[in-house]
């Protein structure tokens, strides 16, 4: 299996990093997600700047972000393309793309290096994604670097996007665990949420979207036998697309021992959900990068979900109720088998998999790809 260059660029550039970088990442996405403030953060204390651009900017918000900071800016580091991907119509959206690329060629053009995280294959919601594809194969091409959040995920993009592997770095995605309340007795947080306290608590927490197969879970549901006594299924999360909502819904409350909370999980609410859960299950029907799998496994709760290699790889030794996500029955059973697993065991495995996801760590792995980046031709 090809290799990115990440370990040759990691260890060649630590020199690099005494001189302090400054970033700009983009699109800022802080308020619904974690994940860049905790890298930020990180990076951060390493010595580096770190600024976000707020606010969308009708023409080339890239260059004009990169050209309106106080301070010069050595890296624009790129994360999710759907703000700049937009248009109802094939001929709007590709008008959106062909500006975006021009974008990128202008921040290039002020010297400034593009260091672009891909999360996902194509957005989960994409209305061209042949368009869109056309244009994550020029930023690849474009970007001094690019990183992706696993050597699975190397594997499935390298060929579609025609990635260079001297310049594709797999830097790992990081835990949760600071960023919410810390887990508390089971029995209180099913007091608190309203649940049977004698219940065995399978939970599907996140945005409710058609991609993670939600609808897919309810069916196997009816269908499992065997589960354990006073098995319950919890999906919590807000439905971004009401008609998807409503027939997940309507799915729930044809079910037994189904609890819908189809809403806004605040969160300062979210510890209570997974104190609750004894296995959480994430019915994927695809995924590159998931934050789910990561949120389970900060509160270091089991998983259940398909073996795609990029779970694989994140769960580790911890995989060990992931199913065949072609075999027509495999949801169905790995449901039935948590209930006669040792799940304290696996909880620990788990534990020591998140381990492995320190920001720290993946703080000084980023940085040294900036520093590369800095360095390349």
């Amino acid at each position: 299996m090809a290799q990115a260059s990440t370990s040759r660029d990691n260890s060649n550039m630590e020199g690099g990093l005494r001189a302090a970088i400054t970033v700009l990442m983009m699109p800022d996405f802080r308020d619904g997600n974690p994940y860049q403030s905790l890298l930020s953060e990180a990076i951060s204390d390493l010595g580096h700047q770190v600024v976000f651009a707020r606010g969308y900017r009708r023409l080339f918000p890239l260059y004009r972000a990169v050209r309106e900071q106080t301070a010069p800016v050595n890296v624009l580091h790129l994360h999710w393309l759907t703000p700049y991907l937009r248009g109802k119509t094939l001929l709007s959206y590709l008008a959106y793309a062909l500006k975006f690329y021009m974008d990128t060629c202008l921040v290039r053009l002020c010297g400034v290096r593009i260091v672009w995280t891909i999360h996902n294959r194509i957005s989960h919601e994409s209305a061209f994604p042949q368009v869109e594809l056309w244009a994550m194969r020029r930023i690849a091409r474009s970007a001094s670097r690019v990183i992706v959040h696993s050597q699975a995920a190397l594997v499935d993009l390298r060929d579609e996007l025609d990635l260079n592997l001297r310049k594709t770095v797999v830097i790992p995605h990081g835990h949760y665990r600071e960023v919410y309340y810390s887990a508390i007795e089971q029995k209180v947080s099913k007091r608190d949420l309203g649940l049977p306290e004698d219940s065995f608590v399978y939970l599907c927490f996140g945005l409710v979207r058609k991609y993670k197969n939600i609808e897919g879970l309810l069916r196997a549901w009816k269908q499992s036998r065997n589960l354990p006594p006073h098995a319950l299924l919890v999906v919590a999360g807000e439905a971004l697309q009401p008609e998807y909502g409503e027939e997940v819904n309507l799915l729930a409350q044809s079910s037994q021992n189904v609890v819908a909370h189809l809403r806004h999980i605040p969160d300062e609410q979210v510890h209570l959900y997974f104190s609750a859960a004894d296995v959480v299950v994430l019915p994927f029907q695809r995924t590159l990068t998931s934050g789910s799998v990561l949120l389970a496994m900060s509160f270091d709760k089991p998983v259940i979900a398909p073996r795609f290699d990029v779970i694989i790889e994140t769960l580790g030794a911890a995989g060990e109720l992931l199913y065949d996500p072609f075999d027509e029955g495999g949801l169905c059973r790995a449901l039935q088998e948590a209930g006669s697993t040792d799940l304290t065991s696996l909880a620990q495995r788990t534990r020591r998999q998140c381990d492995n996801l320190s920001w720290p760590a993946i703080a000084k792995m980023t940085a040294s790809t900036y520093s590369a980046a800095c360095q390349a031709a």
